[in-house]
């Protein structure tokens, strides 16, 4: 049974709104004898990379993001690969998982205890507010599927619009 896939014009239209959002390459399957899928691979992911990109993840998830300078996390963030504009706020307590799929316009304010899942990548425009506690969630699973497998595939983005208050 093939996985869910993506609707490619859904991903044009997501492209026109945002066209910086960054999406995770399509999934291999690996898959055993008789055809169940037992794992996934990113194309040119390799295992050092996945190990980097959950230990990079959890430590910003743990420490950086309770450090009560916005310039430090928002710098931690750069570093290891989201793209943030100017005057953007991520206030502390806020989860993100994905670093290298965030895409962040400039004056975006994004409140205290929030989660930034990219696992299928995220794009927010310019001038949005997002409120406390709020989770974005990129990503999900195939619940038709035998294996629940992440669908779909390629995956399919989160992009909000500009001037958004969520």
């Amino acid at each position: 049974v093939e996985p869910q896939a993506s609707n490619p014009e859904d991903i044009a239209k997501k492209r026109a709104v945002n066209p910086n959002v960054r999406i995770p390459p399509r999934m291999e399957w690996v898959t055993e004898p008789d055809g169940r899928i037992v794992n996934y691979k990113l194309e040119g992911e390799t295992l050092f990379h996945r190990i980097r990109d959950v230990y990079v993840a959890y430590f910003y998830n743990t420490v950086i993001t309770y450090i009560p300078f916005h310039f430090i996390r928002l710098g931690y963030l750069r570093l290891f690969g989201a793209k943030i504009g100017k005057g953007t706020a991520i206030n502390r307590g806020t989860g993100v998982w994905s670093i290298q799929y965030i895409v962040i316009g400039n004056n975006v304010s994004i409140g205290f205890r929030c989660l930034l899942d990219a696992r299928a990548g995220i794009a927010i425009g310019d001038d949005v507010v997002i409120a406390s506690d709020t989770q974005i969630i990129a990503g999900g699973h195939d619940i038709n599927h035998p294996n629940f497998v992440p669908a779909p595939n390629p995956p399919d983005p989160i992009v909000i619009d500009d001037h958004v208050w969520i």
